[in-house]
């Protein structure tokens, strides 16, 4: 009899200790009071999104698949998702730029595959690299087995070492990396080692050598290598380096000089070789929508306005006759040959787009850019005159897109009024999609809207909209929000966008 009454003292004691473990250990999940946020400090703020995004997650160690087991211990379901990779990232900057070892290794109790554990080592790497502490950093490098993953901690290091004056070990690093990037992407790594590359070529030697970076992108699946050489010719281009952008034009693949050649067409009006830039366009022949609205802003910013505005005002014709013959049930889909000092150029949206939404969505996102061109040179009723004539107005379904990409474009120009203006639009348009049908996806377009909120630095009205949503949803706009926090304070973090 004693025997089992001890017994029965040590289970009860287990159970004790494991309810103990478990509440000292929970996040906390808590409603959304936007009103209480705003009046936290940074960090308070930061932490409580972290906890409210992993309180909406599934945890995955093995003593809480335990206690989900265990009836009245079993969280609800309704909180329950896993972890993606905007929260991985999000939470990751977020411990790194705030100095919070601590959540991080909360973090990892919520961390399904090897992968994304090997992600933290990376993030935990850039926190003891940010310390001084290069060999407890080096020696978290060396625990990462995946290829492209250890090259991203790698090129973060060697970052953090070019700037710490340690020139030759960063280099060491950086050759590591680019030996790794070298060889076959990994399917399941491709995000991991795009943002690899994205440090090398900003950051490290091998930027410098076009004829390496464009060797790098040979290792990626083919359908990346024209999205993957934007970003060295933005980069160049962004540096007025005429010379490196040529020496791409020669080495890339014949698939990705349309790229290319726009955007050094683009570097030589802004380095204020007007006619001669405009001479590089008329040669090439051919410019998508997006990059000949760039070409145009550069145009103007030069003092050739009249030139901008009669590219402009081409376009703006294509777009409106296209629209005057299209309805939401039909939407034609076709170029124009726009006219320059120089010759024709033939414009269209991104030729790369194959299906009709991604198509649809681009011909908006070209709609946003020339409208706000209009709107920049005060010539706001042009802009609600073109915007009204789109047939994606009346599509339910497009409408909050091309609101919210009028507001972002008219935000990036310093417009904010007419951005506020658009973007309360794009949010009666997405509560519209969101009150008529009751699927997963109807909530789509207000977790983009609270996104763009969330861009604007509107943090209290992005929590408003996350409040009306359901819990999984609710921590898609709190990633967000950290992640905006997090680049809002070091920009340096935009940089890996992918």
């Amino acid at each position: 009899m004693r025997r089992w009454i001890g017994l029965l003292g040590l289970l009860v004691v287990g159970v004790a200790g494991t309810v103990w473990w478990s509440s000292r250990n929970a996040v906390r999940l808590e409603p959304l009071d936007a009103q209480r946020f705003a009046q936290m400090s940074e960090t308070e703020q930061v932490e409580w999104l972290i906890e409210q995004i992993l309180a909406r997650c599934r945890r995955t160690d093995t003593l809480s698949q335990i206690l989900q087991k265990i009836p009245f211990l079993r969280r609800a379901p309704s909180t329950h998702r896993p972890l993606v990779s905007t929260d991985i990232d999000a939470i990751g900057m977020a411990c790194v730029e705030y100095d919070l070892p601590h959540w991080l290794n909360r973090f990892a109790r919520h961390v399904e595959f090897e992968t994304t554990r090997e992600l933290l080592a990376v993030y935990q790497a850039i926190l003891q690299g940010r310390k001084g502490d290069w060999q407890a950093a080096e020696q978290t490098v060396q625990q990462i087995r995946t290829d492209a993953v250890k090259a991203l901690a790698l090129a973060h290091l060697g970052r953090l070492k070019a700037e710490a004056g340690q020139a030759e070990a960063a280099r060491r690093d950086f050759e590591q990396a680019h030996t790794l990037l070298s060889q076959p992407v990994e399917l399941h790594a491709q995000l991991e080692a795009s943002a690899a590359y994205s440090l090398l070529v900003q950051h490290s030697y091998v930027g410098e050598t076009p004829e390496a970076v464009v060797q790098m992108v040979q290792f990626f699946p083919h359908y990346l290598h024209t999205v993957l050489l934007q970003l060295p010719a933005d980069v160049y281009r962004r540096r007025g380096d005429i010379k490196r952008l040529r020496q791409l034009l020669d080495v890339c693949p014949a698939n990705a000089r349309s790229v290319v050649e726009p955007r050094l067409a683009q570097a030589l009006i802004e380095q204020g070789r007007v006619d001669e830039g405009m001479q590089q366009l008329a040669r090439v022949g051919a410019c998508d929508a997006k990059q000949l609205v760039a070409i145009v802003r550069a145009l103007d910013q030069q003092g050739r306005k009249d030139d901008a505005m009669h590219l402009a005002d081409q376009m703006y014709a294509w777009l409106e006759d296209i629209f005057t013959r299209s309805s939401p049930q039909r939407l034609i889909t076709e170029g124009a040959y726009i006219q320059t000092p120089y010759g024709e150029v033939y414009t269209d949206v991104d030729r790369t787009r194959q299906d009709s939404v991604s198509f649809h969505l681009e011909q908006s996102r070209v709609l946003g850019l020339l409208a706000s061109l209009y709107i920049e040179w005060g010539h706001a009723a042009r802009t609600e005159q073109l915007v009204n004539a789109s047939p994606y107005v009346q599509m339910e379904n497009y409408a909050p897109f091309v609101y919210a990409n009028l507001a972002r474009a008219c935000h990036e120009l310093g417009e904010h009024a007419h951005a506020r203006r658009y973007l309360e639009q794009a949010l009666k348009e997405a509560q519209k999609v969101a009150r008529s049908s009751n699927d997963l996806s109807s909530e789509n377009w207000l977790i983009k809207v609270a996104y763009d909120y969330a861009s604007f630095g509107d943090y209290t009205r992005a929590l408003e909209i996350a409040q009306t949503m359901r819990p999984d949803n609710q921590s898609e706009v709190l990633s967000f929000i950290l992640q905006e926090k997090v680049r809002t304070r070091n920009p340096f973090w935009r940089e890996l966008v992918w």
